[in-house]
């Protein structure tokens, strides 16, 4: 088991429970961690936004939204692969700087009218319910000090 196992039960966000897994049964950590689950149709709906822009901005906005909107659920992953639970807040942390990444592309595509703030903001719903789970699980894990 990971050291997060004999330090922590489980941290508990929403309604869900983040079950701790021995190190060879990796992926049914994942496919119970939340903010995983949740932010992986994110990235979609930002792929199918993007499409919309217009060309000149493909190497630009495009390019540095999709990879920050990715890196959300990736760094989730990459953390929960991790053995330690110092290494596992940090790729947390790392995911909410992408979020807060990608909060401030949707507000600029929006300033500059390139998407109205109805679609803007249905982003920005499901973005913030993102950022609140991370923020749960780091909390807890600088609390209990591991």
């Amino acid at each position: 088991y990971t050291q997060a196992i004999t330090n922590l039960n489980c941290l508990k966000t929403h309604e869900y429970c983040l079950v701790f897994r021995k190190k060879d049964d990796k992926d049914n950590m994942i496919k119970k961690n939340n903010e995983i689950n949740y932010s992986r149709p994110l990235v979609k709906d930002v792929y199918l936004l993007v499409k919309e822009f217009p060309r000149e901005e493909k190497y630009n906005l495009v390019s540095q939204m999709t990879r920050c909107t990715v890196s959300i659920p990736s760094n989730i992953a990459e953390g929960c692969s991790r053995t330690s639970t110092k290494e596992f807040k940090h790729y947390l942390e790392i995911s909410m700087v992408s979020a807060f990444e990608l909060e401030t592309y949707l507000t600029i595509i929006e300033d500059i009218g390139i998407i109205t703030k109805n679609r803007v903001s249905l982003l920005n719903d499901k973005l913030l319910e993102i950022q609140k789970m991370l923020n749960s699980y780091i909390t807890k894990l600088k609390k209990s000090n591991l």
